[in-house]
């Protein structure tokens, strides 16, 4: 397992999911957020500088529509509140950059079990993932972000 940790928030990977433990309140409130390996789609970084400020290290997920934010600006309160970012100074960057060189290494893997089975319509794959919801094996916001990939094809 790999950590990184800023004042605010830990990061760690496991080699299957990243988990972002927020310990201190702020525009994220407290928590525990698990992203599974499968679900992230790129990883955004902004390296810390001691004179322009803080960095970020992101994650896009598969069916979201990615935020952008500029590149020059110290810190955004947009990347504050992004429950899939976390910003660090320069002396914590050396742990995020290897945070993010082992996610980038696991993501490069090709992934078991992602073979999808013949797919039937796309009202039966709704009606699937609605039954997961109903279930509780999805979030609602997990629901959406499946149905957008579904829809996107």
């Amino acid at each position: 397992m790999i950590e990184a940790e800023n004042r605010t928030a830990t990061v760690t990977f496991d080699g299957h999911a990243v988990t972002i433990t927020r310990h201190r309140d702020g525009f994220v409130p407290r928590g525990t957020r698990t992203i599974p390996i499968s679900q992230i789609s790129a990883i955004r970084w902004k390296p810390a500088s001691k004179w322009r400020g803080p960095g970020h290290l992101r994650f896009v997920l598969a069916g979201t529509v990615e935020r952008r934010y500029s590149q020059t600006a110290i810190l955004k309160t947009d990347v504050l509140k992004d429950e899939n970012a976390v910003p660090f100074s320069h002396t914590q960057q050396p742990a995020f950059q290897a945070l993010k060189a082992a996610i980038e290494q696991a993501l490069a893997q090709p992934q078991a079990g992602l073979v999808h089975p013949a797919r039937g319509s796309l009202a039966d794959e709704l009606g699937k993932l609605q039954q997961l919801v109903q279930a509780g094996a999805l979030s609602p916001q997990e629901f959406e972000q499946a149905k957008a990939r579904l829809l996107q094809g």
